[in-house]
Order: structure tokens, then sequence, then C-alpha cells
């Protein structure tokens, strides 16, 4: 029947667009609720025959649109409570009207200063054909699983809980209708947000849960599927759509349509179950493409990453006035995290490895501070033991006229730090600060040589053989040493009163994760 569609919307959109019809969102106020409206274009399959394939390749037969209005109707019912087969992984249709006329005649849009995006009207040159609009009128089910992967606003398990439930939402439509739906891509799979912490489905009498993660998945566009109602049989006939030629160039959705074609052996009204299995194959290529994907996997999934932040006295950190108690309040926090990108072979390599028991290890350049207490009216003072056991890769001190460290019992460097701050002979001693803390060629240390002076002087130490600044900056790490570490010190005049000297090590340290994404150290 055609009619015309009296129902009132507001805040029109174009939302997407496919080969045969065109998508709008829309309020349906008569509902009170967010709905998507399918308009396709159609014309009867005589008419259709008439035409050449540049007028006709977007145009759909009535025959076509009344199987897609019978398989969207079909698979909504799945939304409904059952004992046998239920799920919630179709859209729910709430109407479906054939109209005829331009298309804004039939939105009741309220503000007439709201302009539908620009429709693709195939029609232009049809003015003598009679043609008409199927609509199909489904509750909103959110943005494409393209569109979300695009955004990157989903992660790695968000992904795998979609996944899941296209699966078995797809398994119980299956079994219950013999249903294909031969067009499963990315941009055929919707993605909402949910406050259900699992998804329900009934499949064959048998109840099963997948958790949400967040996200509900709804599968869309039946165009090109295939079920069976009451012993009948809905589909379309793809053969003049599934035309490939020798020196086609395919894409992996290209070679997915194709394999139907081969499984199928143009007998589309044929139950091949197998159409979905490639389908499915096809979405998790995609997927494990997906930087989202990638990513994540780098660092070993299953590995918990525990951050604690412990704040110093404000007397450390802030310059006041002694006569006003300072209060700090942290109001917000943020960690910000680099992500490598690693080719998903090199990501499955890694996995295999793990699973063969050759555990992932990660080389990281560790940092410690320390402190010694140094007694009053010293002069000459030796800080014994201050590190026993695997020892770091360089030092800094601060401090005053002689200095040297000895790694196990081998003095560094050669000739002690001996800084004459009177003559202004100390520039070596300047310099290693810089040549220590990799500051040579791009420096943001700015302390200048007179500051070093003047009550600034830090004094720094590379205990590694060839001066390399790490495994983070290097690329390769050093052998590990162990043993002791001692300081030796003198002063210019007896210490006025007792003082704390505070040691900045580095350390090359390892990290290693184990098949049971059990994460082991080298150090307490």
């Amino acid at each position: 029947m055609i009619t015309q569609m009296k129902i009132s919307f507001s805040d029109v959109i174009r939302f997407d667009y496919g080969s045969y019809s065109e998508i709008f969102k829309a309020f349906d106020k008569s509902n009170n609720q967010m709905v998507v409206l399918k308009v396709i274009r159609a014309l009867s399959g005589q008419l259709i025959q008439q035409l050449d394939n540049s007028e006709s390749g977007s145009i759909t037969t009535f025959e076509d649109i009344f199987n897609e209005f019978q398989i969207s109707q079909t698979l909504s019912t799945l939304n409904s409570s059952s004992v046998d087969f239920s799920t919630n992984c179709f859209p729910r249709v709430l109407s479906k009207y054939l109209v005829c006329g331009q298309i804004p005649q039939y939105f009741c849009i309220d503000n007439p200063n709201v302009e539908l995006m620009q429709i693709k009207n195939d029609f232009h040159n049809l003015n003598t054909f009679p043609h008409e609009y199927a609509v199909i009128i489904m509750t909103f089910g959110g943005q494409s699983l393209w569109k979300v992967i695009e955004d990157k606003s989903i992660n790695a398990k968000q992904l795998l809980s979609v996944l899941r439930q296209v699966i078995i939402g797809l398994a119980v439509a299956e079994a219950r209708f013999d249903f294909e739906h031969r067009d499963l891509h990315d941009s055929n799979i919707i993605i909402s947000e949910t406050n259900c912490d699992k998804i329900h489905f009934i499949h064959n009498c048998k109840h099963y849960y997948v958790e949400s993660r967040g996200l509900k998945a709804t599968i869309i566009d039946t165009t090109f599927s295939r079920i069976t109602i009451d012993n009948t049989v809905y589909c379309k006939d793809l053969t003049n759509v599934m035309v490939f030629t020798p020196t086609t160039k395919l894409s992996a959705q290209d070679r997915t349509y194709k394999s139907m074609v081969t499984l199928t052996k143009k007998n589309w009204s044929q139950f091949c179950p197998k159409t979905n299995i490639n389908w499915l194959l096809f979405i998790c290529r995609r997927l494990l493409k997906s930087q989202i994907i990638i990513t994540s996997s780098d660092q070993r999934s299953g590995v918990t990453i525990n951050i604690k932040i412990h704040p110093n006295s404000p007397d450390f950190y802030l310059m006041y006035d002694k006569s006003i108690v300072p209060k700090v309040n942290i109001i917000d926090t943020r960690l910000y995290i680099h992500r490598s990108i690693v080719h998903s072979q090199v990501v499955l390599a890694h996995n295999k490895m793990l699973e063969e028991d050759k555990p992932a290890l990660y080389f990281i350049t560790r940092r410690e501070v320390k402190t010694c207490t140094i007694p009053k009216d010293s002069i000459d003072y030796c800080l014994n033991n201050v590190e026993s056991g695997v020892l770091p890769r360089s030092c800094i001190y601060h401090f005053l006229r002689h200095i040297a460290c000895y790694l196990n019992g081998q003095q560094y460097p050669h000739k002690p730090y001996t800084p004459d701050f009177q003559n202004d002979k100390y520039i070596r001693e300047y310099f290693s600060l810089f040549e220590v803390s990799n500051q040579l060629s791009h420096t943001t240390c700015d302390i200048t040589k007179d500051e070093f002076a003047e009550g600034f002087s830090i004094f720094a130490f590379n205990f590694i053989p060839d001066l390399s600044d790490g495994v983070a900056k290097s690329g390769y790490v050093s052998p590990l040493q162990r043993g002791g570490l001692r300081i030796e010190l003198k002063f210019n005049y007896p210490l006025a009163e007792q003082i704390t000297a505070l040691i900045y090590c580095e350390y090359d340290s390892l990290i290693e994760i184990q098949k049971n994404r059990f994460a082991v150290k080298d150090f307490s």
C-alpha cells in the first residue's frame, strides 16, 4: 500500500548511506525515541530492465524490498522473550512504509529551517517512470563499528565483547531461521553504550551471557540476506551483483563476496551457513589489523600495572615565607602514555614464543634516590656500602672539594674530582654533569657555570665503559655488575652541623613476563 507518512519527526539528519538506500536519524515524537529511517529507492522489475546499468545500479525492485521487509521484521521478533531463541543483536522494526513523491514532503519537521542533508537522487532522469520509496523505521542502534574504530573510542577488550555478541547473535538467527547475512562488514555492525553488565542470549533453549564492557552490538542491513520463514525462503538474487572479472583486483571484502558465489553456486535461495563463517573470518581479520588490537597486544595482555605515588612534604619543593604554612591539595591527576605501533605478525610471534615458555624480557633504566647521614665536624668521610648487590650505571651527588667513587675497589674517575671554586677551576666537574645526564647536544639542564660554583655543585659519575645512557636511549643493555659501592669525600672545613647526602642512582634492570602473565623483576 502506498501511503503518506503521518509520523512527526524532529532533528532529522542524513546519518549514513548505502548502495541502495539512504539512512536518516530522527527523533520520533510519537514514540518519544530516537529512530533510524532506511529509505530505499524502488521500481518494478520490469521497469528496471528497461534502464541501463548506470541508471538502475542503486535501485531496488519491489520484490527485493518485500523480501527485506520480511527479513527485518522476522529478525526483530528475536528481541522478544522466547524459551527457544532470543537475542537483542538485531534492530527492532517499528513500522514500514511504501511512499511516493519527493522525500522531504514525508518528513513533518517542526523547524522549516532544518535542511535534510543532500540526498542522492537517482531519479533525476527517470521522470517518465513511476517510482516509490520504501521506508523501514527501526530503533536507533548507535555508531558503526568502523566509525568507533577510526575514532579510537573503543578498546581491545570492548572489541572482543562486540565480536562475541555478533557471533552468538548470528548463531541464534541462523539456528532459528536458517539465516545468512551475506554482507557482514564493519559498517553493518553498530555499537551503542549500555548499562547492562551482561548481554543475554538464548540458543536452542540454552542461556548464554557475554560481558558487555559497556557496549551493545547490533547487526544491521539485510539487503543481501537470506532467511526461511514457515518453509518459505526470502532472499535477493545476487547473480548480477556478484560479478568479478579475472583482471579485477579484489579487496578482502570483495574476496568474501566472491567466496559466496563459489559456496552457493549462484543458487541464492539455498541455505549455505558457511557464508556466515566467512564473514566472521573477514571481521576477525579486519579487527586484528586495527591499531587498537596491535597497540594493546604490544603490552602483554593480562599483565597488571600498578602505579604508586608518594608525595614529598611541601617543604621540599616549595619556596615560601616561613611565616605561612603551605598546604597542597591535588585536584586532578593525569597519566600520559606513549604507545608503540607493532606489526601484527610481530605480535603473533611474541605470543607464540610465550606459549613455548620463553618469557618476554624488558630492560629498563631504574632510578633510586639514596640518603646517607654525615656527622658534624667531619672533614674527611667515607660512605661505605652505598650499594651492595647490583651496581648502578651512574650516580649524581651534591657536595664539596674532593670526591671519588669505588666500585669493587676500582676508583671512578681515575683522577678524583677536586673542584677549586675560589680559583675558578671546576670546568671538568661542571662538564661531567651534562655528559652523564646526556645533556651535551640537547640540554634541558639550566644550571649555569656560575650557579654550579655558588651552591648548585652536583657531581655526576658514569660507571659504564662505553658511557652509554641506558637501554631506553641506546637500545642495548650493558652487562650487569654486582658488588659494593663506596664514596670518599673531603670537605674544605669541618661540618658545622650534621648533613644528609642525597645520591641519585640509575640502574639497568630487567622485567620478565612469563606465559601466565606473571611479572618477575630483578630488584626489590
